[in-house]
């Protein structure tokens, strides 16, 4: 019974170990060095240690956590606590003399001392003591000025150490290496230089195959950026999984992946690292060319996001990222101005459509003219020079005239063709397997998920998988949606083949007097491989599309009547 009764009046306390991160705890003082010296201190004391807890926590920017977490142990507990042990000072805060002051203020409200197994931190005395008074002002701590140095040697040990880390970090990612989680579509690769170990960022297949095909339909341009998301998830496109973490730190589960939307799409195209670059804060958001390759070029990128951003490099071979780029041009107000049909040839110094204007003369006269260069302008940045609107009307004429195919040629082409669109169709055909290897994944999950809803009774569990067996079900449907729209038609293609030849029969009906001037700069592309420049115009040098090279190579070969006069150095009139 006085064995008991002993026990009972025990000093009881319990302890505290604290890492500021899992991989400290990994690699550096860990939870076990803490327990174990905070238990030999408490046997050496002769207290009862009622357990050790370990967190998992920031000491600079978690103090309100600890507390919390300390103190919720507090209110439930039915021991009587006298001390709280830290192995260390710097294990209870990093956040100098206010964190300590904050924790121990909350402690002593359950009347409990902060104390560490240093034995820096001495238990209070009372000043008044030995007359039998005690006051809040008669307390104090023998060693209140070391605890104080230790505090604050804790904070500035912080400081110190995030110089160096982040100091060193931001270097690394101005110098175009990576530093953080790969981006989806990436993975992180660990290379060496000069025998430093360094990091960068490596295509991730199958994840990057994803990134790259929605760059390929943004660009090729004939689809909305719903119509692209909905290819896109066709083919089994989820967002990474992420880890979810108890309070803990201790992994529980993942999250699932979800499908892409189209906000996301637009937010994707836009990000330079699938472009190869650095841009962020810790480069001041200027573009800092990577260590590593991207996932697209520069020109897909740009073309990609049609104006938005465009990554443009300067004489110096740095690079800038110019946000609303399709923005700096000529107001809307002439854009389909029918006075201007040839507005899609391109200045030879920034390679961007001519602008058009019909400034007044001192008669008060208009004169037509193409014109490029504008001062403070970032796309055309250059000299100030002007076309007349005759001249350069007169040479595209000529060179559109010049287009003309002979029955023979029209025939090889539509067989050309047949094989151009067959290449199509072998893309489509993959991606159609794509999907099916989706929907047939999809369907796996279904059954499963099924099978576990036979053995489950809960009404809770079960309505939960019943949704997700419905999620599923929509992404099935969605996803055969997607492949039977994909597929090609031998109609579809005759049909093409009819449009194309009239093209070429018919060139200057259809391109030099168009009824509709958004029709003719489609047909342009139809044309040109690349629009041209106006010094491409005048040496009939243009970069031309299909069906023209192929006019070309049919001359060449078959020496038959297949002209295309005019393409070729002359005068400009």
């Amino acid at each position: 019974m006085k064995e008991k009764q002993f026990q009972q009046q025990k000093i009881c306390s319990f302890g505290v170990a604290r890492v500021s991160s899992d991989k400290q705890a990994q690699e550096g003082e860990s939870f076990d060095d803490q327990r174990d010296a905070i238990s030999r201190f408490a046997e050496k004391k002769g207290w009862d240690n009622v357990c050790t807890f370990q967190f998992s926590l920031s000491g600079r920017t978690e103090v309100a956590e600890l507390i919390k977490r300390i103190v919720d142990f507090l209110e439930k507990t039915p021991h009587k606590i006298k001390y709280c042990i830290f192995k260390k000072i710097d294990r209870i805060t990093r956040a100098g003399t206010d964190g300590y002051s904050e924790i121990k203020i909350a402690l002593e409200k359950y009347g409990v001392e902060i104390i560490d197994t240093y034995e820096i931190i001495q238990p209070e005395r009372n000043t008044l003591e030995h007359l039998g008074f005690d006051y809040d002002w008669s307390h104090y701590s023998p060693t209140g000025t070391a605890i104080l140095m230790e505090v604050n040697r804790a904070k500035d040990e912080t400081r110190d150490i995030l110089t160096r880390m982040i100091g060193q970090e931001i270097s690394l990612v101005q110098q175009g290496y990576r530093v953080r989680q790969a981006p989806d579509g990436f993975k992180n690769e660990t290379i060496y230089v000069n025998g430093k170990k360094k990091c960068i960022i490596v295509p991730n297949s199958p994840r990057c195959d994803y990134y790259l095909k929605i760059f390929e339909l943004r660009v090729q341009g004939n689809l909305t950026d719903e119509e692209i998301v909905k290819h896109i998830n066709a083919i089994g496109f989820k967002s990474r999984q992420k880890i979810i973490w108890n309070i803990h730190r201790n992994p529980i589960g993942k999250t699932e992946g979800t499908a892409l939307t189209v906000k996301q799409l637009q937010r994707i195209v836009q990000r330079p690292v699938y472009a190869g670059f650095n841009y962020e804060k810790w480069t001041h958001y200027k573009l800092i060319k990577g260590q590593y390759d991207g996932i697209v070029s520069i020109d897909t990128f740009n073309r990609a996001n049609r104006g938005k951003v465009f990554i443009k490099e300067n004489n110096d071979k740095s690079y800038e990222l110019i946000h609303n780029y399709s923005a700096i041009r000529q107001s809307s107000r002439n854009k389909n101005n029918p006075l201007f049909p040839f507005k899609w040839v391109c200045c030879d110094k920034c390679k961007k459509p001519f602008l058009a204007s019909s400034p007044k003369g001192k008669s008060g006269e208009g004169f037509p003219v193409y014109h490029c260069g504008v001062k403070n302008n970032l796309s055309r940045n250059h000299k100030y020079y002007g076309i007349p609107k005759d001249v350069l009307d007169s040479n595209v004429e000529i060179l559109l005239k010049s287009l003309e195919f002979n029955d023979e040629y029209l025939d090889v082409f539509e067989k050309v063709l047949i094989n151009k669109y067959r290449e199509r169709e072998k893309e489509v055909v993959q991606d159609s397997s794509n999907i099916n290897r989706n929907i047939s994944n999809l369907q796996s999950e279904q059954v499963n998920l099924i099978n576990q809803l036979i053995n489950i009774e809960s009404k809770i569990a079960r309505k939960n998988i019943e949704e997700r067996i419905e999620r599923l079900e929509i992404d099935i449907n969605k996803a055969r949606s997607q492949r039977d729209e994909m597929e090609i038609k031998e109609h579809d293609i005759k049909s093409y083949i009819r449009s194309a030849k009239y093209l070429m029969e018919h060139p200057r009906e259809l391109l030099i007097e168009p009824d509709d001037f958004n029709i003719q700069k489609a047909l342009m592309n139809l044309v040109f491989d690349t629009m041209p420049t106006y010094s491409e115009i005048i040496n009939g040098t243009p970069k031309l599309a299909l069906i023209f090279k192929l006019s070309e190579q049919f001359k060449i070969n078959k020496n038959l009547l297949v002209t295309l006069r005019g393409i070729e150095p002359r005068l400009q009139p």
